[in-house]
């Protein structure tokens, strides 16, 4: 709806408004305020992707879903949620859903290190994608997926020691890390999808273990 417009600075939103649609203001390059309204249910996909001056959201009592790559690229935003949500709450300061899923990371936590909670089970979609800072990441035990894109275009990622309880990593997770040098590939993984690791140029050293039967293109 409101796709590339570039000098959109500030936006309300009517009380009865229960959906803001895939990339409805995606690339808002000058967007700072947004209030989103009380009935909001859900929040699509790449809804905010780019909306690089875009400073605080609070997500409203009543969403219960936020679709992959909401806030992508929001380098300045800050988010909360209301404290009468049920399906997200914030941990260390990540957005997480019920399932325990990473939404959104804020990119003044993406320092050079970072240790990801504990509580985590899935690194969502575009998480720290394209981060030009990090450059090692300790994942959880218990971690189950990194979805796709997950750690994509990190081009200083050196180190990740990918956890054995992780069953499915999903197409270009790493593509662009160009900094990696080995990787192993968990004993749940069955299949190693599209472009995981491409153009991973300094990747010297891959551990695949026999559980993989199909690796794709």
């Amino acid at each position: 709806a409101f796709r590339n417009c570039s000098k959109l600075s500030s936006v309300g939103l009517p009380d009865n408004l229960h959906i803001i649609a895939d990339q409805a203001f995606s690339n808002c390059e000058s967007l700072y305020s947004i209030d989103l309204p009380f009935n909001l249910k859900e929040i699509g996909e790449e809804a905010f992707t780019s909306c690089e001056k875009l400073l605080y959201i609070v997500i409203p009592e009543r969403v219960t879903k936020i679709q992959y790559a909401a806030f992508h690229n929001c380098k300045h935003l800050e988010v909360s949620v209301n404290s009468y949500n049920r399906s997200f709450r914030m941990v260390d300061g990540i957005l997480l859903d019920l399932e325990d899923r990473v939404v959104f990371v804020p990119e003044k936590l993406k320092s050079e290190s970072f240790v990801v909670p504990n509580r985590v089970k899935v690194i969502g979609a575009y998480s720290f994608d394209e981060s030009k800072t990090l450059q090692s990441v300790v994942l959880p035990e218990g971690l189950i997926e990194i979805e796709r894109k997950g750690f994509s275009g990190c081009y200083y990622l050196a180190s990740i020691v990918i956890p054995e309880s992780v069953t499915n990593i999903g197409e270009e997770a790493f593509l662009w890390c160009n900094g990696l040098i080995s990787i192993a590939i968990p004993p749940k993984v069955t299949v190693i999808r599209k472009r995981t690791f491409f153009s991973c140029y300094s990747l010297e050293n891959v551990s695949i273990p026999d559980s993989v039967i199909s690796i794709e293109d």
